[in-house]
């Protein structure tokens, strides 16, 4: 800050916000389930911004592919509307991006929904690597907590049917 003080005024120059505190949270919903090998199921990525207002979630998601496969990945009803990046490596990465054009804030504010298929039986973490929820004011990381995700497979392992050529006479 640059203060200016002529005669009997004074002037501040700059800003004298103070940037805003870490309290997001960024949340894998259910964090912890139990299903069956060959079951497909359902992980929503989600944040709650604790009152503070946000414009940009990014981050990678672990995930075993031992244990996990990734069906789809789906953000059509999340509350950020630019998708900056959306992807599955297929060697146990997901990468997310998303923006919004408004600032959102709230408790329960959805991302995205990961569509998982279990593979074989174990214990399958899902771990947030380098995440950040963006502040809209500031444009730095405001994020404080994250929640993983960990799901007990039980079963027999699921092996791919084969197929029979089709013969056509």
């Amino acid at each position: 800050e640059i203060f200016l003080s002529s005669g009997n005024a004074s002037f501040a120059i700059g800003s004298t916000t103070s940037d805003p505190i870490a309290q997001s949270d960024l949340i894998l919903s259910p964090s912890a389930s139990s299903v069956t090998t060959g079951q497909t199921f359902t992980v929503d990525v989600r944040v709650n911004s604790n009152g503070q207002t946000v414009n940009g979630v990014q981050a990678n998601i672990a995930y075993p592919i031992a244990l996990l496969g990734v069906n789809s990945i789906d953000s059509v009803t999340g509350a950020f509307d630019v998708k900056a990046q959306q992807t599955d490596d297929g060697n146990g990465t997901i990468t997310l991006a998303y923006g919004a054009f408004t600032p959102q804030s709230g408790s329960d504010l959805h991302v995205a929904t990961i569509s998982f298929f279990a593979k074989a039986p174990g214990s399958a973490s899902v771990i947030f690597q380098n995440p950040t929820i963006t502040s809209n004011i500031s444009n730095k990381d405001v994020l404080k907590n994250v929640v993983n995700g960990i799901y007990a497979i039980s079963g027999s392992p699921v092996t791919p049917t084969p197929t029979s050529p089709v013969v056509t006479p």
